[in-house]
């Protein structure tokens, strides 16, 4: 992929995260995207999240095993790829295989977000909470 078009398809899945976050939320995470200087602010903001109740699928099949978790979310129709917002070193903002993200991330405790379908499907972990969040069409 070239840089062009990778850092475009990195804009487009950090801001379709905002689809996923209640209203009022929305314009501060789309200001944060836009300021790359403010990287550290928005991994803050995706920590403290407030999600539509609504794109939640409950929760117990966030505490899938790597494996079974993948399996959950290519059913809804994950790609083999997705790109990754996370703290963990080697998965920040970056474009992994769904099998290697979730393998690096899931269990971690640490503030990822794996955007599978931009505003529509993506895994959300964090220190005190695993969430899938799904859009349908």
């Amino acid at each position: 992929m070239d840089d062009t078009r990778d850092s475009a398809l990195r804009l487009q899945h950090e801001l379709a995260i905002a689809r996923f976050l209640v209203p009022e939320k929305r314009a501060r995470w789309k200001y944060l995207v836009e300021r790359p200087s403010r990287r550290a602010d928005l991994m803050d903001e995706l920590e403290d999240a407030v999600f539509l109740p609504a794109a939640i699928i409950p929760a117990e099949y966030s505490h899938l095993a790597d494996c079974d978790l993948e399996r959950f979310l290519k059913e809804r129709g994950a790609p083999a790829r997705c790109y990754s917002l996370s703290i963990v070193p080697g998965c920040r903002s970056v474009f992994l295989d769904l099998s290697d993200a979730l393998f690096r991330t899931h269990g971690e405790d640490s503030t990822t977000l794996l955007s599978c379908i931009p505003g529509r499907l993506a895994y959300f972990e964090g220190e005190r909470r695993r969430l899938v969040l799904w859009r349908p069409k």
